[in-house]
């Protein structure tokens, strides 16, 4: 617990930053999703999610 404080004393900006990242990413994944998948199956999938 005490190294996980001193962290986010050290570093308050450092963890909200790479949290909203992969976040971002995701959503970059699901486009490319359905267009590499040919059949209609994928974009249903990716549409869900």
């Amino acid at each position: 617990m005490g190294r996980f404080k001193g962290s986010r004393d050290n570093k308050p900006k450092g963890q909200p930053d790479p949290v909203p990242q992969p976040k971002a990413r995701r959503p970059v994944r699901k486009v490319p999703s359905p267009l590499r998948g040919r059949p209609a199956g994928y974009s249903t999938c990716a549409a869900r999610d």
